[in-house]
């Protein structure tokens, strides 16, 4: 049996929108578990503050994981090194807020929130999609220089 012109890029192009279903799948259940367990639950007020801290990094954690494997088989490299860089300054600066609430001067409420909606946005797939549309309009570009 012959295979005709361009069978092999395309079972690699099928096998790739495979995972990136896939990592999409385990970020929005990861997501909605973090949610469900954490976030609307009653029992979460009652939890020490402490401990939702390492929930919440937990979650961040998984997700920035998840992510990475699933961008590191992609032919844009510079796309896996947007999703570290991206992640590491979010927990940075999670951390360094985090410090200044703790140690120096608490925040008021409004930057509590405005926080807690940064960090849920990247608990999301939103980040790991936008950047797989991403890279799958630059993909092309790339192969055509």
């Amino acid at each position: 049996m012959q295979l005709g012109y361009g069978t092999a890029k395309k079972c690699k192009l099928k096998k790739a929108n495979k995972n990136n279903i896939l990592v999409i799948v385990v970020l929005t259940l990861s997501a909605w578990l973090a949610w469900r367990l954490l976030f609307d639950n009653e029992t979460y007020k009652w939890i020490p503050r402490k401990f939702r801290h390492y929930y919440q990094f937990g979650f961040l954690f998984f997700t920035f994981l998840v992510g990475y494997l699933g961008l590191r088989k992609n032919d844009l490299k510079w796309i896996k090194t947007i999703w570290v860089i991206v992640y590491g300054t979010l927990v940075t600066l999670l951390v360094a807020m985090g410090l200044v609430d703790r140690f120096l001067y608490p925040l008021s409420l409004e930057m509590r929130v405005g926080i807690a909606g940064i960090r849920d946005f990247f608990l999301t797939p939103l980040p790991y999609l936008i950047l797989w549309l991403f890279s799958a309009v630059l993909k092309p570009m790339a192969n055509n220089k």
